[in-house]
C-alpha cells in the first residue's frame, strides 16, 4: 500500500470553456433542462439538491450522471426538521448517500446545531425571522467544523419590498460575520426552476454586493467540498491531501 499527496485543483483551470465554478444549490428534478441551462451559463458543476425524504430519488439522478463531461452533476440532501437535537442523527444517515449534506436553519437552535455537526456541508436558510442568524460564536463554529455558510440568491429574488430589504440586511450582517472570522461560504442560485439559475459572473456580483472580494466570491464558487468528499466516498481518502494509492 502506498500513499500519494494530492494537491486541490485551481478553482481558475479552464476546461473546454467552462472555469470550474460550481453552484452547490439546485433544487429541482428536471436534470436535463438543468444540465443544459448548466452549460449555457459556462457552470463546472451543477449540485442537485432533494429533500431527505426523497433519498431515493438520488439513485435515478446517478443514472443520468457522466462525471467526465461538464457541467458535472453533483447529488445532494437537504436535511430539514424542526428539532434541532434531531440534526446529527439526520445527517449521519445520508452523509454516505450524497456528494453534498445541506442543512437548513431558521432558529438559533437549528442554526447553531447545523454548525456544530462537523459532517454538515453547507447551512442554507439561516436568517431569523427576516433578521441575521450568523454571529461570532456560530462563525467561528462554522469554522471550526468546515461548514460553509449559503448565500442564497433565490431568497433575495423571491422576496419583496420590505421583505427583500431585510432580507438583503440579514446576508449582509452574515457575510461581515463570515468574513471577520473566516468561516467558510457557499454563493449559490437556489434555483427551484432551471430558469432560475444563474451564471457565476451574476453570483460573484451578489459577493460584492455582500462585501466579499472577487477572489473570495470565486472561491465561494470553487465546489472544493464535492471534490473532498468523493474522494472520502472512495474509500481511498486518508486525510486531507492524503489518499491510498
Amino acid at each position: 500500500m502506498s500513499f500519494a499527496i494530492t494537491y486541490p485543483a485551481s478553482s481558475h483551470h479552464r476546461n473546454g470553456g467552462f472555469m470550474d465554478y460550481a453552484d452547490l444549490c439546485v433544487r429541482t428534478a428536471d436534470v436535463e433542462r438543468v444540465l443544459e441551462m448548466g452549460r449555457k451559463l459556462g457552470l463546472g458543476m451543477v449540485c442537485l439538491v432533494v429533500p431527505v425524504e426523497d433519498l431515493t430519488r438520488l439513485g435515478k439522478f446517478r443514472e443520468k450522471r457522466d462525471w467526465r463531461t461538464k457541467p458535472r452533476l453533483a447529488l445532494g440532501v437537504e436535511v430539514k426538521t424542526e428539532m434541532h437535537e434531531q440534526i446529527r442523527k439526520h445527517v449521519a444517515s445520508v452523509r454516505k448517500a450524497a456528494d453534498v449534506v445541506v442543512v437548513c436553519g431558521g432558529t438559533p437552535e437549528l442554526n447553531r446545531a447545523a454548525v456544530e455537526t462537523p459532517e454538515t456541508d453547507i447551512l442554507v436558510g439561516h436568517a431569523i425571522n427576516g433578521r441575521c442568524g450568523i454571529n461570532h460564536v456560530l462563525a467561528r463554529l462554522a469554522k471550526k467544523n468546515n461548514v460553509a455558510i449559503c448565500f442564497d440568491f433565490n431568497q433575495l429574488m423571491c422576496s419583496y419590498r420590505l421583505g427583500r430589504i431585510q432580507e438583503f440586511s440579514a446576508m449582509s450582517e452574515a457575510a461581515r460575520a463570515v468574513r471577520r472570522f473566516g468561516a467558510p461560504f457557499v454563493l449559490a442560485s437556489g434555483a427551484r426552476d432551471p430558469w432560475d439559475m444563474r451564471s457565476p459572473s451574476e453570483l460573484i456580483a451578489m459577493g460584492r454586493l455582500l462585501g466579499f472580494t472577487d477572489a473570495d466570491a470565486k472561491r465561494g464558487l470553487s465546489g472544493q467540498m464535492v471534490r473532498e468528499n468523493r474522494k472520502r466516498l472512495s474509500g481511498k481518502w486518508v486525510m486531507p491531501g492524503v489518499e491510498i494509492e
